[in-house]
């Protein structure tokens, strides 16, 4: 290894730059938007849970599984942060589980029993939604597969490994 080689990894090791923003975008903004979004969906939802009982489930099915991937984002950014072994398998992980609950979370208004025009006005959101997902898990696991950053603090971690 040269001596510029050697300075580009220390140079790349630690917590910094965007590997800080995505624990930071793990460990707060994750479960702040996450909280807001449970709260949101139950003051919406509740004045029709009288009229459709499906849609009382639906939103407390939702409630509980997004509270699970808030653990899961606190738990991957603080491993992330703490420069935990296993870390990058971790937030690999959450990144495919936060795509599954997208799909998930986005199918689940379907199943409330709501009436077919109101389905019919969901499906461009459920859309967005899951694309939008997916954006946020694409750039994000690119990042963790191509970064130096990540390459250099977390040197045991086989990148071409999958999990």
């Amino acid at each position: 290894m040269t001596n510029t080689e050697m300075h580009t990894n220390t140079h790349h090791v630690g917590v910094k730059g965007w590997l800080l923003v995505f624990c930071f975008i793990l460990i707060l903004i994750n479960p702040v938007a996450s909280i807001n979004n449970i709260y949101s969906s139950f003051k919406i939802s509740s004045p029709f849970f009288e009229l459709y009982a499906g849609l009382r489930l639906i939103t407390i099915i939702d409630g509980i599984l997004s509270i699970g991937i808030v653990c899961f984002s606190v738990y991957a950014g603080i491993s992330l942060w703490r420069l935990r072994p296993n870390a990058i398998v971790i937030v690999k992980a959450f990144l495919l589980t936060f795509m599954g609950y997208a799909v998930v979370a986005n199918i689940l208004p379907f199943l409330a029993g709501l009436p077919a025009n109101a389905n019919e006005a969901m499906v461009a959101q459920a859309f967005i939604g899951v694309l939008r997902s997916a954006i946020f898990v694409f750039i994000w696991y690119l990042y963790l597969e191509k970064s130096k950053r990540v390459r250099a603090t977390f040197p045991d971690h086989d990148i071409n490994k999958p999990l």
